[in-house]
């Protein structure tokens, strides 16, 4: 691969990654500015939004513009350990919501969606498949899956946030009332936005797959796995009881899961953990990836929690700091562990986390 010269040995860790095992150590991921690379904000692709919503959306949907500030990202990226060189096709959080003719807007790094359902009297759930968004997005995917072939590698859209998506659609307040007094009117929306996702989300598969090695990536979380890989959520769960998600939740989680090869469940923060027992019963999930929300302890406190979760069976990806990321490593199994310690200041700094973590694996 042309940005990542140790592709083949991270493919090798990659591969053992998902079946709980390990090589020679966990896989790791640290970024640093290649030598002479300057200011990385100089060239990062955050470094220069533009303001207006018409501007922004040129911005992040311009297949061109989008390639040309990813390649001088990679460029001036050194990739230690398996830090890859990722694009992501990225149109907010579960924005397949737009197929369904939501309201967005874009707003600096972020999208906001706006619902369009109030009332089920009035309002339908209905998907558009020849929705002029969708169109755009897959003909945005299709490019840039040619450009990426033995260069860099081209995420999965975010396809797999069912009932995320239909809070950009119906609101959370609408939501949450239609979980208690409409469960089956609930369940059946969950089915219509799932039964879409199969075939938007299998297109764009058959569309990255044969571009990229064999696979495909999430770009956030830095991995990348044979066939069929992609996150799944549900973010909202945080505001619900268990027995909620159990009736509700996992059985739309366990159908998605069945989409993938290569399931990865998005634990958003501490306010989830008591949904984690239903999650770890989903057979197909394979690895849980652990978020620290803004305001919560450092991931050192969540120890007990990882040990769990490896007990349990299941992989386990942590983002943490390279000072915190030694102390996991000294405190979990290196099998089916990944962890992403960001950025480091320069390639030395990379290398020397990286011989860290082959050494805590050797211990």
């Amino acid at each position: 691969m042309l940005y990542k010269e140790n592709w083949d040995e991270s493919k090798q860790r990659f591969n053992a990654l998902w079946e709980n095992e390990v090589i020679d150590r966990c896989c790791v991921a640290v970024k640093a500015p290649k030598k002479g690379a300057g200011s990385l904000w100089n060239w990062n692709a955050g470094s220069a939004r533009p303001s207006s919503h018409e501007a922004l959306l040129q911005y992040y949907t311009d297949p061109e513009r989008v390639l040309e500030r990813h390649i001088a990202e990679f460029e001036n990226t050194y990739y230690a350990g398996e830090a890859l060189p990722v694009l992501y096709p990225s149109w907010g959080d579960s924005g397949f919501a737009l197929y369904f003719n939501c309201c967005y807007r874009y707003y600096g790094n972020t999208t906001w969606f706006f619902p369009t359902i109030a009332n089920w009297e009035k309002d339908a759930l209905v998907f558009d498949e020849n929705s002029a968004i969708l169109a755009a997005h897959q003909r945005f995917v299709q490019f840039l899956a040619k450009q990426a072939e033995g260069k860099f590698l081209l995420s999965s859209p975010d396809y797999f946030g069912n009932t995320d998506a239909l809070i950009n659609l119906r609101g959370a307040e609408n939501t949450l009332m239609d979980m208690m007094d409409e469960p089956q009117r609930f369940k059946l929306c969950l089915k219509l936005i799932g039964n879409a996702v199969k075939t938007v989300s299998g297109s764009f598969y058959d569309t990255i797959i044969p571009y990229c090695d064999g696979g495909s990536a999430i770009a956030w979380y830095n991995t990348w796995a044979k066939g069929r890989h992609g996150l799944v959520q549900c973010d909202f769960s945080a505001m619900i009881s268990p027995g909620m998600f159990e009736e509700l939740i996992l059985p739309d989680l366990e159908e998605t899961c069945n989409l993938l090869d290569c399931a990865v469940y998005h634990l958003d923060g501490q306010e989830q953990l008591r949904h984690l027992d239903k999650i770890l019963s989903v057979k197909k999930l394979k690895m849980i990836q652990w978020t620290n929300v803004a305001g919560k302890p450092s991931v050192l406190n969540y120890i007990q929690v990882f040990q769990k979760i490896q007990k349990a069976g299941k992989g386990l990806l942590l983002f943490a700091d390279m000072k915190e990321s030694e102390k996991l490593l000294s405190a979990l199994s290196p099998k089916g562990l990944f962890i992403n310690a960001g950025w480091a200041s320069s390639q030395e700094e990379a290398d020397e986390f990286i011989k860290m973590a082959a050494k805590q694996a050797g211990k």
